[in-house]
């Protein structure tokens, strides 16, 4: 959606699609990012930005991002992995954080920033927990269990729940135990303005899984 006729196109396409190298030092990466926020270089991840909007932008929201980062991290006691990371997701992850956790916000601030040429409106901003039961009682505890542990077994079903559950308890219930107590835990999504405007203004729906 970069607009091709900015005259930073080549380079912005290039920030979008840049990754971290796979195993990147951690400070490498964190120092670059850092000199890059301090006003120190212009340039990060071999793209130089010229636009003052664009760079005090990226500045801003990278700044979000990292101080983010360091709270968790010193919350949680682990060392985030920049192997393979997304430069573009921690300026999302910065917008977020910037923009009080408003998903939609932030998506309509980089619109804006970059000028695309399209919207993505998040279907809801409710911050919700992605758990699922196997057809042979298996709880999965997040999005990334669903997606990544490969099974023969099929998602009998999926909740959203308000926060996370306690795995182990969980664990001691029957499926159908399960099933019910996570219905009951269940909790409501609401659609957000930006989608439930532009499904009501558009002209056609493409609705795919």
């Amino acid at each position: 959606m970069l607009p091709k006729d900015d005259k930073y196109y080549k380079q912005y396409l290039g920030f979008f699609r840049y990754r971290f190298p796979e195993n990147v030092n951690r400070n490498t990466a964190l120092n670059q990012i850092l000199d890059f926020c301090a006003g120190n270089q212009d340039s990060l991840c071999g793209v130089e930005f010229i636009d003052d909007l664009v760079k005090s932008s990226i500045r801003k929201y990278l700044g979000s991002f990292i101080e983010g980062l360091l709270f968790e991290e010193k919350f949680q006691e682990t060392i985030f992995d920049f192997s393979d990371c997304s430069i573009m997701n921690c300026v999302y992850a910065g917008a977020i954080i910037f923009h009080e956790r408003n998903l939609e916000k932030a998506t309509k601030s980089i619109e804006k920033i970059f000028r695309l040429s399209g919207s993505v409106r998040p279907s809801s901003i409710s911050d919700k927990t992605l758990v699922a039961v196997r057809e042979d009682g298996q709880f999965l505890s997040s999005e990334a269990e669903i997606v990544e542990l490969r099974s023969n077994v099929r998602i009998e079903r999926i909740f959203f729940l308000d926060k996370p559950i306690n795995q182990q308890k969980l664990n001691k219930f029957s499926k159908e135990e399960k099933i019910r107590f996570l219905e009951m835990k269940q909790g409501y999504v609401e659609l957000s303005k930006g989608a439930k405007s532009a499904l009501s203004e558009a002209d056609i729906i493409i609705y795919a899984p």
